[in-house]
């Protein structure tokens, strides 16, 4: 008993001891934490973490809660970032975490943060300058903690075809992952990347590592808020100069197919929604890559084409000026440096069909491609050209059908079947009449 309590009034002594140390020393550790000493090393140590050149605004405190304007900084020469800038930044630290040997902080908060990418470049890279380490350094704790950073306002952009693209104004959550690595999460805020359309983030966690980024999963869905359509992604791609390979899912249903097609071709679709899956497996660029895919479209009208137009009045038929493709489908692969697209299949019911394949091969083009029409949209045709078109006992028995091969280009595709038509109708001087001057313009290809 006696020793317990010498024990139990030492350590109200020692209470007592640190309470006065603590009230006659804290007006000069509040002004240290004011200091511009204390924000130098603060910047300087999160310089070091981060990779970069950068400072804070002056810094402000009261008990255990420190907050700032802003830390502006730049990357280091060859680091993989080129800038990091933060608004209205507010820290709480947590002085029990001494006791562990470490400066832990429970939660930074930013306003606004903006994390500019680029790639890494080793031979530029500038190795640290270690510097003095004062005698006393062993007292101090020698690690920093970090439990989480809460942004309402994060953008991560990186350069694609000379304009910034990425996430714009995503509210984020980074949490430790492992000792050294961190996890992104969030939800909201945009994604854009050029000739693809402006996307929402509706959920995303990612992990960065110094050799990957690993893409958890990502949820992205069209900007209007009552759109059905979604596309998910999946996978993980090299961070390191010597390893930038890539292995990727993505699945999209419901997509509206007029925003995911290039522009000379949007003004010629009218509804439509795509759904369908893709894989990819290789470096970040088509050569020595692998990946396959398939898509399915659904409900779209096809038409605005001169060809269209005179082919509906020429039949007598209206809706040849508008086809409605109720369904539309291939599946593809590409294997470096062959490109393949087969099951190809899209019909407007009670009009045409067409099925095929082909394959691009070093830029050259191979393929075959059976088109199926009504008979009574054949009628105008003369006979040679009618004759083109026959019963297959292999297909519908709706339509008459004609085989077109390819070649030539991917950039300028050649079909057997056009010429054998234009010869047929150029040598019946009737069917040049039907046509007039803008009819024969859009059969021989001057129209649209």
């Amino acid at each position: 008993m006696t020793f317990l309590r010498a024990l139990l009034l030492f350590l109200v002594l020692l209470a007592i001891g640190l309470a006065v140390a603590w009230k006659q020393e804290r007006p000069r550790l509040d002004a240290y934490l004011d200091s511009d000493t204390f924000r130098k090393k603060i910047a300087e140590s999160t310089s070091k973490g981060l990779k970069v050149e950068g400072d804070f605004a002056p810094l402000h405190h009261q008990g255990c809660d420190v907050w700032t304007d802003f830390f502006h900084s730049k990357g280091r020469p060859g680091e993989a970032i080129a800038s990091l800038d933060a608004e209205t930044v507010t820290a709480r630290f947590n002085p029990w975490g001494v006791l562990l040997r470490r400066w832990q902080v429970d939660r930074i908060t930013i306003a606004h943060a903006t994390l500019t990418l680029r790639p890494p470049d080793p031979k530029k890279k500038v190795p640290l300058n270690a510097g003095h380490r004062p005698w006393y350094v062993w007292l101090m704790p020698q690690k920093f903690y970090l439990k989480e950073v809460l942004t309402p306002d994060a953008q991560v952009l990186w350069d694609v075809d000379g304009k910034m693209s990425g996430l714009r104004h995503v509210p984020m959550r980074v949490t430790p992952y492992g000792e050294k690595d961190w996890r992104f999460t969030g939800n909201g805020g945009t994604f854009e990347l050029p000739q693809l359309p402006l996307q929402r983030v509706a959920d995303l966690s990612f992990i960065v590592t110094k050799p990957y980024l690993i893409v958890e999963r990502a949820t992205l869905t069209p900007m209007k808020e009552d759109d059905p359509g979604w596309l998910k992604v999946r996978g993980f791609a090299g961070m390191q100069p010597e390893d930038e390979h890539v292995e990727a899912q993505a699945t999209f249903a419901d997509l509206p197919l007029k925003s995911w097609v290039y522009p000379p071709w949007r003004d010629r679709l009218r509804g439509g929604r795509i759904s369908g899956n893709l894989m990819w497996n290789g470096p970040r660029a088509l050569q020595g890559g692998w990946g396959k895919g398939d898509f399915a479209v659904s409900d779209v009208i096809f038409g605005n084409t001169l060809a269209l137009r005179f082919l509906a009045l020429l039949s007598h038929n209206k809706e040849w000026a508008n086809l409605r493709l109720r369904e539309a489908q291939a599946s593809w692969e590409w294997r470096d440096p062959v490109f393949n697209v087969d099951g190809i299949v899209t019909e407007a019911p009670g009009l045409c069909r067409l099925e095929g394949e082909f394959r691009v091969e070093k830029g050259r083009l191979t393929g075959i491609i059976r088109l199926g029409v009504e008979p009574k949209s054949l009628a105008w045709l003369p006979k040679d050209g009618q004759s083109l078109f026959t019963r297959d006992p292999e297909r519908s028995a709706d339509y008459r059908w004609a085989v077109a091969h390819l070649s030539g280009t991917a950039e300028k595709p050649i079909d057997d079947l056009t010429p054998k038509l234009r010869h047929a109708i150029v040598t019946s001087p009737g069917t040049l009449l039907k046509l007039g001057v803008d009819g024969a313009a859009a059969t021989f290809g001057a129209g649209g």
